[in-house]
């Protein structure tokens, strides 16, 4: 497991906690850009029904500009 990817993990259980199922249906995650790569691969383990890169306009009209220029991106993953 790469760091980012340990990072992730810890950071999930934590928000999710022991009884995530119900209170969660979608997650947007400001992805830096660094890892998008390792990124997708894992958030396809959540069991999520759907998962999407917003794509710049989108972004930059929910989260500013200035993130989206620095290289942010953005993965929404939703579950039914």
């Amino acid at each position: 497991m790469t760091q980012p990817e340990s990072e992730i993990r810890s950071t999930w259980r934590h928000v999710a906690g022991a009884h995530h199922d119900g209170y969660v249906d979608t997650l947007l995650i400001l992805a830096s850009g660094e890892d998008d790569d390792a990124l997708w691969p894992l958030a396809s383990t959540w069991q999520a029904d759907e998962l999407t890169w917003l794509d710049q306009d989108q972004a930059a009209s929910m989260f500013g500009a200035s993130y989206i220029d620095i290289g942010g991106r953005v993965l929404v993953v939703w579950w039914d």
